[in-house]
């Protein structure tokens, strides 16, 4: 795993070559890794079903079966989780963002919040190439901002980018279909409690989470999920739940915060909508769906009166997420972890000479590690980009 990243931060194309002539026989098992399945390959190597249902745990979480997921993909998965682990950030989610920003900011960043891109402009420069010269941003009230700049980093939806805010016959059309067509990871349904009562006075371990088992995972299971919202007789491993004891911050003293999240098709609860709005269907489903899991969780974990100590109760749908993070479908995951979305692979640089990609589109896998990644891969080359163009600039003056 290690070799196939530090191949990724080699810089050009010679090296590159040489680099893959070097480690031949590594590349050879990823290549093998990629066109096998998760489910084949582990039950060949494991014979102890306990085992095997461990090593399946994290990529089912996800709402992906071992049969279609490709091996690879479990060894990014899976391997990376329990070697590096996967810890919350103190503080949660929020606590993360805004000390991203502080950072940004420290260091001559703009940082703009409630912003929306809206276009970039893209030109030609000389006989072929493309650049990227104006982005221009609008807030909620309506108000623009124009920025120039060297570099261009679309973070966010590749889809978008490709269909809405660049110009059109900016990107060729093989690659705008390999963007759009590309299945995703399913979405979530998430509730997030706030509870007036230490759930470790009632035995709750401080570090239970439930993941999704194969399983239980049936077609009548699934449609009850995605499309008829009766979350009400799940089986306890069809849910993932989290709570906050590990991380006191996250509410005050004597009280507890949960996390509960199902995995999810967008499709359903889009189809809840109505003229294109969410209207009393869509809002009344979201809230039973909410109180179904509460009492589910209430079961589990032996609270009868759970509904009781519920102080605060925020329920997110597919449509939700995608509206907060511009993820396609609301994914949380990237594209489907399938042997069919890995290649071609997508890369971070594009036929526009100073606009990247970066984000879980660019990478398998998807979520907040695979986010970093790939934005600490790409700002790498571009500083020595960067680097390079002052030096230019330089020798372009000294002749002058």
């Amino acid at each position: 795993m290690d070799k196939l990243l530090t191949m990724m931060d080699v810089e050009g194309k010679l090296r590159k070559v040489g680099w893959a002539f070097k480690n031949l026989g590594s590349l050879m098992k990823v290549a093998v890794g990629i066109f096998r399945s998760s489910k084949g390959t582990l039950n060949k190597k494991f014979k102890n079903p306990a085992l095997r249902e461990l090593l399946h745990n994290t990529i089912t979480a996800f709402g992906i079966s071992m049969e279609e997921s490709s091996f690879l993909l479990w060894c990014l998965a899976e391997l990376s989780y329990h070697r590096g682990g996967a810890w919350y950030p103190t503080g949660g989610g929020g606590a993360f963002s805004a000390s991203l920003g502080e950072h940004f900011q420290k260091n001559g960043g703009e940082l703009l919040l409630n912003h929306t891109v809206t276009s970039i402009n893209v030109k030609k420069e000389g006989f072929r190439k493309k650049i990227a010269d104006v982005v221009t941003c609008r807030d909620k009230k309506g108000n623009e901002k124009k920025f120039t700049g060297k570099i261009v980093v679309n973070a966010c939806d590749i889809e978008t980018l490709a269909k809405e805010l660049v110009p059109e016959g900016t990107f060729k059309k093989r690659w705008i279909k390999r963007v759009s067509t590309r299945d995703t990871m399913d979405s979530m349904f998430c509730v997030y409690l706030g509870l007036d009562i230490d759930v470790r006075d009632y035995g709750v371990d401080t570090q239970d989470i439930w993941h999704i088992h194969p399983q239980n995972r049936t077609p009548e299971i699934r449609e009850k999920i995605d499309y008829q919202f009766d979350y009400s007789v799940l089986p306890k491993d069809i849910i993932t739940v989290y709570n906050n004891s590990p991380d006191d911050t996250a509410c005050p003293p004597g009280e507890s915060v949960i996390s509960i999240y199902v995995t999810t098709k967008y499709d359903g609860w889009e189809g809840l909508l109505e003229d294109g709005k969410k209207g009393p269907k869509y809002k009344e489903t979201k809230e039973k769906c909410g109180w179904q899991l509460v009492d589910r969780l209430a079961k589990i974990i032996n609270i009868p009166d759970l509904r009781d100590h519920v102080k605060v109760m925020v329920c997110a749908t597919p449509l939700t997420l995608k509206r907060f993070s511009g993820a396609k479908n609301g994914t949380p995951l990237g594209y489907r972890w399938t042997k069919k979305n890995l290649l071609p692979p997508m890369m971070w640089g594009t036929n526009v000479k100073n606009l990247y990609v970066t984000g879980q589109l660019t990478f398998p896998c998807g979520g907040m590690p695979v986010v970093m990644l790939t934005g600490s891969l790409v700002a790498k080359g571009i500083l020595k980009k960067l680097k390079k163009m002052k030096e230019k600039e330089a020798k372009q003056r000294e002749k002058k």
